[in-house]
């Protein structure tokens, strides 16, 4: 008995050591980037390389907006100052953070850069012009102590709304002073801005950047809408400009880039440094997936580290290509179906007759996954919501149109199809058309909003529908 445990143990240690013995893994995925050493490689330099050679300093908003705005961080903490009084001398400050995203964007003077609400009419213009550039890129660096990907961030991602907010002030100002082109060249502007911000490599950034100026732009182009004075040639144009603006969709580069490599690294910190790390990065969420008294810790140990790897990059495959897809339809069912397939998985994990656990590689790759997967389906859905919102001003424009051809409102959004709209927008909500309201002085069109409770058209006290107002909204409030 004693020789047989001797043996078993041998037998252990020798598939332990094998399982485990370090081999190298060149990870290849579907973008712009080469094979990547999954033990050697810093994730967020290489996405910081493959931004700058996708972006050109003079094609890149985000090197314009440097020269231009103080981003909050630096005006917020005195270690940013670009200048402070020091005994007898002008003392420069240098902060690593700083002069690494300013050297690392080629930028070598940002002397004229003005806080965001500080901006006056010739810095805005300036905006105006940069918007035309064809890329976004903001440099990134990590904030927390050993580098990781978790703590990846750049200075201009808050930036995004309170620029677009600048612009939406200005928008009223130009309407009560009758400038309408003015006022019509800043909305098309936060258009612009929104989905710049929605290049970013991080969903965070996508969400607080992109989705949420393009929110804005949305309520600048409904007050410009609003106006009474509008003509049909002020309306062909605006609806013309406003058609060489790509409308909003789930990033592809967050998904394919900056999930991909957030997972890769949130993987190998994981195998190095234990299921601690995962449980202090992701919280709770780890613990639905690891349980408390099944070694956890040796079970990484013994896993197959290169086709963990494999297995994770091919389940992200699946979702890139799901992500590309064209049509919108089309592509919120496979999303939807992506997302079932993923509950499954879960559901399965949890069950206690898991099959799962007798596979082990398999079984671990899961587990790793599935603490992360919900912020690629949440922004999926985010970016759903915001392409629903562009179809509901390009449907305000056609109510518009409609108005000035008839003296009137429609009726229902019915009276729209064939000469004005080719199909009613749906709301991604509830999977069904928005809804329409006429009233003595204007229109509104809306979605339920998350709670999937139609609140008639309301979005205050706690009532969270989707609102595009044309004109002006005179009803009483029950």
């Amino acid at each position: 008995m004693k020789r047989n445990t001797k043996l078993a143990v041998l037998l252990f240690a020798i598939y332990a050591v094998l399982a485990h013995w370090p081999r190298p893994l060149r990870v290849s995925i579907r973008a712009d980037v080469p094979e990547l050493d999954f033990a050697t490689t810093d994730f967020l330099s290489e996405i910081n390389q493959l931004g700058l050679r996708r972006a050109p300093s003079d094609d890149n908003l985000a090197v314009g907006l440097y020269e231009v705005i103080i981003p909050s961080h630096w005006w917020n903490d005195p270690a940013y100052s670009l200048q402070t009084d020091m005994p007898g001398e002008n003392h420069t400050v240098t902060n690593p953070r700083r002069t690494a995203t300013l050297t690392g964007l080629g930028i070598e003077n940002t002397d004229r850069a003005k806080r965001v609400d500080a901006l006056q009419s010739k810095e805005l213009d300036e905006i105006q012009r940069l918007c035309e550039r064809n890329h976004f890129f903001p440099y990134y660096f990590s904030v927390r102590p050993n580098g990781d990907m978790w703590g990846a961030e750049n200075d201009l991602s808050h930036e995004g709304v309170p620029i677009a907010k600048v612009y939406l002030a200005r928008v009223h100002r130009y309407l009560a002073e009758g400038r309408l082109v003015d006022a019509r060249r800043d909305v098309l502007t936060v258009f612009r801005l929104g989905r710049h911000f929605s290049q970013a490599y991080f969903d965070a950034e996508a969400l607080v950047g992109g989705k949420a100026v393009h929110a804005v732009a949305c309520q600048a182009a409904t007050a410009w809408l609003s106006h009474p004075d509008i003509t049909a040639d002020d309306l062909r144009e605006f609806r013309r400009r406003l058609a060489e603006i790509p409308p909003p969709r789930i990033p592809i580069i967050t998904s394919d880039i900056g999930h991909r490599f957030f997972m890769l690294d949130f993987f190998r910190e994981t195998q190095r440094r234990g299921l601690a790390y995962s449980r202090q990065t992701v919280g709770s969420r780890s613990r639905r997936f690891f349980s408390e008294t099944l070694f956890p810790n040796l079970f990484l140990c013994l896993v197959d580290w290169n086709e963990v790897v494999r297995l994770m990059n091919a389940r992200w495959d699946k979702w890139v290509e799901i992500v590309k897809i064209e049509d919108a339809t089309l592509r919120r069912a496979r999303i939807e179906e992506f997302g079932r397939e993923l509950s499954g998985e879960i559901e399965r994990m949890r069950s206690p007759g898991n099959e799962d656990m007798f596979q082990l590689t398999a079984s671990i790759e899961r587990s790793l996954s599935m603490t992360l997967w919900p912020a690629s389906t949440s922004l999926a859905k985010a970016f759903q919501r915001a392409h629903m919102s562009r179809e509901a001003v390009e449907t305000c424009i056609a109510i518009k149109k409609f108005q000035l051809d008839t003296g009137e409102f429609p009726e229902s959004l019915n009276a729209l199809l064939g000469d004005y709209l080719e199909t009613i927008p749906k709301d991604v909500d509830v999977d069904e058309p928005l809804r329409y309201l006429r009233m003595k002085n204007g229109v509104l069109l809306y979605g339920v909003g998350h709670s999937k409770t139609d609140h008639g058209g309301r979005n205050d006290k706690g009532r969270d529908d989707q609102i595009f107002l044309i004109g002006s909204d005179d009803r009483p409030d029950p």
